[in-house]
């Protein structure tokens, strides 16, 4: 049952992207989604493996955490389905009659009290982000009887949805360049491995690929109710799942609203406008109202992560200094956090993770010196290049500042990197494929390289 399972639910899927409508208008072959699914498989899978026969300590493995509470709070439909009901939603999860059943559970409750203390920090879980990842679990342990593959298969599906979503959103932005607009968003190495597996990204890229899709819907109005309701729900969920992502984005959805709303000319300049009147907000509330200075929060949050991560003896913490919560102290650790999201880890090692993270940061150079190599002046899309530049970079900016643990590092990045590397892309003259399939074939020569280029 541990393979039969697994394989039946697949087949299950692979019959759902055959007959969809959603999978079948994506401009994609059903041979080519068929491929990235089993991509995406192969990575779950295998990231699984890993967590169940290389890192053997599933008390510290995000994947068995969230499995194994998950587990606990599927028990709990056997003896009271209503019960079960509030855990999962979270309507009436707070009740105290709910207590006695999370007494297993590991990761469910937020941080104690006396954890805080201990490192003298604040609780910045505010939605409690793990629990999402435990009520996946809980509702896909129906279908599964506890087969942690068959999760895998699930998130992986649901991932793909996302990617699809996504490409559907952008792929009109690409004309002659979808090829690469599908490997940034599928096939980039850590993206693969960390959003196939049972964790938060895999339900983060599939929330993140609604939202966008049915964002830029919207102002095409071909389905205008459905495509506002889904984007709030797609959004709802993303603040659930990790809200500094939404944080990242609100500056893009609000630049490019005003857009959309104002003629649809002028982009550069009412993303630049949106961004001086949220940074002179930010200065007004800094001096006006401190105690509600956002900075402070982005601080704390850095000083939080760098005291877990000594007290949970993490391997490899990458910096140990506190920030002061103003402008000019945190602009300072500019430099340091571009060095973090584009070269750490940079190293050679037998940790596998370390060293794939290595190879992707090698790639994702490489991509962008040539994406910027080939670079045209004018940009065909500019809302949809400034929307895209400024999730990615804020996005980049927060991680950097606050996660000091390399493996977190690692991780958090593939929620970025695409999206930068996707606004980059956006910027390239169109590739002419007939001239890159016909330059492979040919000896290499400097007419060979011109063709490889495929650059009209």
């Amino acid at each position: 049952m541990i393979i039969a399972l697994p394989i039946l639910y697949t087949a299950l899927f692979i019959w759902l992207i055959s007959r969809v409508k959603f999978f079948r208008n994506s401009g994609l072959s059903f041979k080519t989604i068929l491929f990235l699914f089993a991509l995406k498989l192969i990575a779950g899978v295998g990231l699984t493996l890993v967590y169940t026969y290389y890192y053997t300590d599933k008390s510290t493995s995000d994947i068995y955490k969230y499995f194994d509470d998950g587990k606990v709070i599927y028990n709990v439909l056997k003896e009271s389905p209503a019960d079960y009901a509030k855990l999962v939603t979270g309507i009436g999860a707070n009740d105290t009659t709910l207590t006695h059943y999370l007494d297993d559970t590991k990761n469910w409750h937020e941080q104690s009290g006396e954890w805080l203390d201990l490192i003298n920090v604040k609780n910045f879980n505010y939605f409690n982000s793990n629990r999402l990842v435990t009520r996946f679990n809980a509702v896909v342990m129906i279908f599964s009887q506890g087969n942690i593959y068959v999760h895998v298969v699930f998130m992986c599906f649901l991932g793909l949805i996302g990617g699809i979503a996504l490409y559907r959103a952008l792929a009109q932005y690409y004309q002659q360049k979808e090829k690469l607009l599908l490997l940034l968003i599928f096939l980039l190495p850590g993206v693969l491995f960390w959003q196939s597996g049972v964790l938060k990204e895999g339900l983060l890229i599939f929330f993140t690929g609604l939202f966008i899709y049915n964002f830029f819907a919207v102002f095409n109005k071909p389905n205008y109710y459905l495509n506002v309701a889904v984007a709030l729900v797609s959004l709802f969920f993303i603040v659930l799942c990790k809200y500094y992502v939404a944080i990242a984005m609100a500056p893009g959805i609000v630049a490019y609203t005003l857009w959309a709303l104002t003629g649809k000319i002028n982009a550069g300049y009412k993303f630049a406008y949106t961004f001086m009147v949220m940074m002179l907000a930010m200065v007004v509330i800094l001096y006006a109202a401190p105690q509600y200075n956002p900075l402070n929060t982005l601080c704390d949050k850095r000083d939080e992560a760098i005291k877990s991560a000594i007290f949970g003896e993490a391997k490899e913490i990458l910096f140990f200094d506190k920030v002061t919560p103003y402008p000019a102290d945190v602009a300072a650790k500019i430099p340091e956090i571009i060095k973090l999201s584009f070269i750490e880890p940079m190293k050679v090692t037998p940790q596998p993770f370390i060293l794939m993270a290595t190879l992707e940061n090698l790639l994702v150079l490489a991509l962008l010196l040539l994406f910027i190599i080939y670079a045209q002046r004018r940009i065909e899309q500019p809302a949809v290049f400034w929307f895209l530049i400024s999730y990615s970079l804020l996005m980049l900016f927060i991680i950097g500042f606050t996660t000091p643990v390399s493996g977190g590092l690692v991780r958090y990045k593939t929620a970025a990197i695409p999206f930068l590397l996707m606004a980059i892309l956006m910027l390239c003259k169109p590739i002419n494929w007939k001239y890159f399939n016909s330059a492979i074939n040919t000896p290499p020569n400097v007419g060979g390289v011109a063709q490889i280029a495929g650059v009209v």
